[in-house]
């Protein structure tokens, strides 16, 4: 529904609703403008009760969109316009006040100005203000129709064109804010897989869509494929990239009985997996859930705005019709002057600086931390780290690069240096894609001018390390494991592994077909700027 944007609206939708027998509940989605009715009612009857509330609904199916993407985008160039104009009309008022006769400006330039930036943006607040009014609720909507309508009648016409203006910049920021949380939404949504390699009990394999896969059901997942539902590894070993998710740099070994999430991607060998929560509940759905409540999740501060509009506007009005018809009644003196003075008191009450504040900073907060590399999920958390005395960083991309890089390179046998070692690694994993084997061929380009030597063989060992052959001779670089696996790990090499785990590195040990020649740490590096960062937010206390 292209007129659902707040929770304000919803609560119209809710009073109107509830009234109806055999409405259940009622479910709003402000993000897609979406709302799901659980009734045994008649859906043409709850439609036209929609209607009557200004609502235009109409049934749309599962995953989506109710709202109109050209219609947000003439909005956004009425706003736009009818603020430019706004500001024109009290600029020309300003300098005709100052100097009547400066540049020919006269009172019909000022009214024309403004009759153009109310008729662009006032009909959808007065059509909201009748709604409110026929549904005998009093809403800022409201109080500002009102306080419009009083400044023309008045003739304070720039008045009125900026308390219209400003309040339908307000509204559309909002608008957007929820578009952005909703383009996010899309881009997690589109990254997931639309088809599985579903098992079948005879062992072939049939291509599914992902949504019609079952817990229990088995899938393959082929290297460079990402994991479409959350499963128990059954067959096979491969490297899970889950830095989308966790932020983790390195891929991480995976083999029978490990359990993988969705949104993650496999990055070397194949397996088969079981599925442990179907579509609709995986580790992804999640996500995006928690990213849809932030959306409808409004900043404290805006709540307690409606709040004190809820008392704030019908106050007001009263006070208003006092001052306008009772005063004079009970002074005998002319209605007019009163009914002025009341209309003054109106266009001076209207909210419109306290309705544009809450929403205005929020989102600007939000767009500025976004350009920071800090993405906060709502108005509400945003407002709770003025509270924070204490804080806990996740090391990985936020004190650290997101990134390995080489940190120690330790020989093992006498006669090889460094400088070789780091080489002949370099070498060996030339043609790897691993995060490790990357991180080692740049640091060896970072050293000397490296040309790795050339390879007569070479194996990828999945979740374990790479082989290749040089010149005939075999080499291996890999984990702890692939050394036990060689029969090569000693005490020695224990003693270097255990020294540099203790340190937060990892480690991989560069081997000949008979001996340890090397152990190559590496660790994600800390960024320039996070010692200065730390120093900061300590100041800051």
């Amino acid at each position: 529904m292209d007129a659902m944007d707040c929770p304000v609206e919803a609560n119209l939708i809710r009073k109107s609703l509830r009234s109806m027998d055999g409405i259940e509940d009622l479910s709003f989605d402000f993000v897609d403008r979406v709302l799901t009715v659980r009734h045994r009612a008649d859906a043409g009857q709850i439609q036209i009760r929609l209607a009557d509330i200004g609502m235009e609904p109409r049934i749309v199916s599962a995953g989506e969109d109710g709202s109109s993407s050209s219609k947000q985008s003439s909005t956004t160039w009425l706003v736009g316009t009818s603020v430019a104009l706004g500001a024109l009309a009290e600029l020309l008022e300003w300098m005709h006040e100052a100097n009547p006769g400066f540049a020919n400006i006269t009172p019909l330039h000022i009214a024309i100005a403004s009759a153009c930036a109310v008729i662009l943006t006032f009909p959808p607040t007065l059509k909201k203000a009748w709604l409110a009014l026929r549904g005998r609720t009093i809403t800022i909507s409201l109080l500002v129709s009102i306080a419009v309508v009083g400044a023309i009648a008045i003739g304070q016409y720039p008045e009125a064109a900026m308390a219209v203006s400003l309040f339908a910049l307000s509204e559309a920021i909002e608008a957007a804010s929820l578009r952005r949380a909703g383009n996010a939404i899309k881009s997690l949504l589109s990254s997931a897989p639309q088809t599985c390699e579903v098992i079948q009990s005879d062992t072939s394999v049939m291509t599914v869509a992902t949504n019609l896969v079952a817990t229990g059901d088995r899938i393959r997942i082929r290297p460079g494929g990402m994991i479409p539902l959350d499963g128990t590894i059954v067959a096979g070993i491969s490297d899970v990239d889950a830095s989308a998710l966790t932020g983790e740099p390195i891929p991480v070994t995976v083999s029978t009985g490990d359990s993988v999430s969705a949104g993650t991607l496999n990055t070397t060998g194949t397996f088969i997996m079981e599925v442990t929560a179907a579509a609709g509940n995986t580790t992804m759905d999640r996500l995006i859930r928690s990213v849809r409540q932030a959306a409808g999740d409004r900043a404290t501060t805006e709540r307690l705005v409606d709040r004190f509009a809820a008392i704030y506007t019908p106050a007001v009005v009263i006070i208003a019709f006092i001052l306008g018809c009772i005063v004079p009644l009970v002074t005998a003196q002319p209605f007019i002057p009163w009914i002025s003075k009341a209309l003054v008191l109106l266009v001076i009450a209207c909210p419109c600086a306290l309705v544009i504040s809450t929403p205005v900073t929020v989102v600007s907060a939000l767009t500025a931390a976004a350009r920071a590399g800090a993405l906060v999920r709502s108005g509400r958390i945003l407002e709770s780290i003025a509270a924070v005395t204490m804080v806990a960083f996740d090391k990985t991309g936020t004190l650290t690069t997101g990134r390995p890089s080489v940190t120690d390179i330790v020989p093992l046998v006498d006669g090889l240096s460094t400088d070789d070692a780091l080489h002949l690694a370099a070498s060996v994993n030339y043609p790897s894609e691993h995060p490790i084997g990357a991180a080692i061929v740049n640091h060896c380009a970072t050293r000397h001018q490296c040309t790795p030597d050339e390879l007569d063989t070479f194996e990828a060992l999945i979740g374990r390390g790479v082989a290749a052959s040089i010149r005939g001779q075999m080499h291996f670089i890999g984990s702890h494991r692939l050394v036990h696996d060689k029969d090569l790990c000693g005490d020695h090499v224990e003693a270097v592994l255990d020294r540099l785990a203790a340190e937060g590195k990892t480690s991989v040990v560069l081997m000949s077909d008979r001996q340890a020649l090397a152990v190559i740490a590496v660790q994600d590096a800390i960024r320039p700027e996070s010692p200065a960062a730390l120093a900061r937010c300590t100041a800051l206390g």
